[in-house]
């Protein structure tokens, strides 16, 4: 019998980030996971290429494996109703887009104009607006030859939650 593994707390969660945070570092200064004298070598053969984007040795393209453990998966992309107990209920909207990695993320969409009070009725005095939180994406590119491709590093602005404010009275001039 096949155990299932436990659910992701937000140690494990730390842990992934770091380890994707460092694997897309890797990438991006084209280190390529051998010891530290491997990656100085590698930067003395950069520096030693020529504008053309040779070397003397006939150039060379590192390339980075990210291998992320399956324990730190996520076994499921399904998030806990949190949004229903707050005061200002959300839920959560997936969006899909191929060519980012993660393909699959989660965008929180206020169900209230206004916030819920201690009856769970309707409070217009105040306003329900989203929280938005900043992440790290992966973007796949064609590459320069066929069936080839590159990531690119990006930034992508979600809607993690919503919040209750005070409405935003501007005095007229």
């Amino acid at each position: 019998m096949v155990k299932k593994p436990p659910p992701l707390n937000a140690q494990h969660m730390k842990v992934f980030r770091a380890a994707f945070v460092l694997g897309v570092l890797m990438l991006l200064l084209g280190v390529d996971g051998g010891s530290v004298k491997s990656a100085r070598r590698n930067r003395k053969q950069d520096k030693s290429t020529s504008a053309s984007g040779r070397s003397g040795s006939g150039g060379r393209v590192t390339s980075v494996k990210l291998l992320l453990d399956p324990n730190l998966m996520p076994a499921s992309s399904h998030v806990p109703p949190i949004g229903n107990n707050s005061l200002s209920p959300w839920s959560y909207k997936y969006t899909y887009d191929d060519s980012l990695f993660p393909p699959h993320i989660a965008q929180a969409e206020c169900l209230r104009t206004g916030c819920l009070d201690s009856d769970g009725w309707e409070d217009m005095g105040l306003e329900s607006k989203p929280i938005y939180h900043q992440v790290l994406v992966l973007r796949r590119i064609s590459g320069k030859k066929r069936k080839k491709y590159v990531f690119r590093l990006e930034s992508k602005t979600i809607k993690v939650g919503c919040t209750c404010v005070l409405p935003s009275v501007m005095p007229p001039h």
